[in-house]
């Protein structure tokens, strides 16, 4: 996020299994627009802003070294080394 961006997380830290990279979910404070962000020990964040429209909150998690992010029955990927997340078929 920008310098200027107030963000609220909503959820707790989710740590990968080998520990080198965080997930959390966040709300901005003025828009309350949700945002996924990835944050590698070494290497630069990713951040997801999630699209109008979501069924849902957006929930994160990991399986093994990929952060799974769904809201409903949306869901995106985000491999390992990748620097976006991509979309998954409907859950």
């Amino acid at each position: 996020p920008g310098r200027n961006v107030h963000l609220e997380f909503t959820s707790e830290p989710l740590w990968s299994e080998d520990s080198k990279a965080v997930a959390m979910i966040a709300e901005e404070y003025e828009t309350k627009t949700e945002r996924a962000i990835v944050r590698p020990l070494a290497g630069t964040p990713v951040v997801f802003v999630a699209p109008c429209g979501l069924d849902g909150n957006l929930v994160a998690g990991w399986d093994g070294k990929v952060v799974v992010v769904h809201a409903g029955k949306s869901a995106w990927r985000l491999e390992p080394g990748a620097s976006n997340f991509v979309p998954q078929p409907p859950i």
